[in-house]
């Protein structure tokens, strides 16, 4: 079964209070992993009295993503380690949470710790706006004069992007689709011009 994965579009901030410890979460979309420490360098400058930095980042998708997480100081586990689960389970990528921490005067305890971070993290993510990632497959069509109105049409509809159309003696197409389009589309070219041309995949 596909997992729907989605990017970041906006940057939403989050605050939760528990025992007089402020926890401000902060989530930015990431493009590669050497922003994070950037980004990380700014907060920390806008934050000199913050007691503690923690973050986590998810970075690809499907089975090709990395992770990284900090506690910051925080009692190992209770801090990177919840903001990552919430990031994970969120299906968002390509995205660093990070909370930053005021110390209240109260200790929370191991499981305060993780509940806060946790619930912060939660507080970030219910406020972002995502958009979903559509997997592409790069294809070439080669069909008749014929044919080309309704495959267009076809093609349009299947929301086929970046569309290259080269008029010789046949017409060739080159564009991209979304994988779950793939097949049906295919049947549909295939039968309509009785197996004279076929959806082929593009080689990069």
């Amino acid at each position: 079964m596909q997992v729907n994965e989605f990017f970041l579009t906006n940057s939403p901030d989050y605050e939760l209070i528990e025992k007089r410890s402020r926890f401000l979460g902060v989530a930015f979309f990431l493009s590669d992993e050497s922003q994070v420490k950037t980004i990380l360098q700014e907060l920390r400058a806008n934050h000199p009295q913050a007691n503690h930095v923690c973050f986590a980042f998810q970075l690809g998708t499907g089975n090709t993503k990395i992770h990284g997480m900090s506690d910051d100081g925080e009692p190992k586990g209770t801090a990177g380690r919840p903001i990552l689960e919430v990031l994970k389970g969120s299906g968002i990528t390509n995205c660093l949470l990070v909370i930053v921490r005021y110390f209240g005067g109260t200790k929370l305890g191991t499981g305060g710790l993780v509940k806060a971070y946790g619930e912060c993290a939660k507080g970030v993510l219910n406020k972002a706006d995502r958009e979903q990632i559509v997997s592409r497959e790069t294809f070439l069509l080669q069909i008749g004069y014929e044919h080309y109105q309704k495959i267009r049409s076809w093609l349009d509809e299947a929301e086929a992007r970046d569309l290259h159309e080269t008029f010789w003696a046949e017409i060739l197409m080159t564009g991209n689709l979304p994988v779950e389009q793939w097949d049906r589309l295919e049947s549909l070219i295939q039968d309509y011009t009785r197996g004279q041309s076929k959806l082929v995949l593009k080689q990069d």
